[in-house]
């Protein structure tokens, strides 16, 4: 015998219980003629089961995941950046930031990434 994750477990009997609870709704409301308080029954149980349905529709359905890949076009060619204005090195921690502080001289330096042609 199989596992059954508790995740597509609680699936199953969501999906379960939104079938019944809509098909409960229709007998509801197909009965409706006699009494006005079924017509709000079936109402609600019908908006209940497509609530859940929702909520199961909103699990089951995730986005693919985006992979990106960076092949430069020639060598590549570790550069150390310097402080224009007192020449010490720079220290980069996080790549995708585009302004260092020189923790020399504090002057703020610009990192801009131009082409090489």
């Amino acid at each position: 015998m199989c596992p059954v994750s508790s995740s597509r477990l609680l699936l199953a009997i969501t999906i379960i219980a939104s079938v019944v609870l809509g098909f409960l709704g229709v007998l509801y409301l197909l009965v409706a003629g006699l009494k006005q308080m079924y017509f709000w029954v079936g109402v609600i149980l019908i908006g209940v089961a497509l609530v859940l349905v929702t909520v199961v529709y909103k699990s089951l359905v995730k986005p693919p995941p985006i992979t990106v890949y960076w092949s430069p076009s020639g060598e590549v060619k570790l550069e150390e950046l310097k402080c224009p204005s007192c020449g010490a090195p720079l220290k980069i921690e996080n790549p995708s930031i585009s302004r260092v502080v020189c923790q020399y001289c504090g002057r703020a330096v610009e990192i801009v990434e131009e082409p090489k042609w």
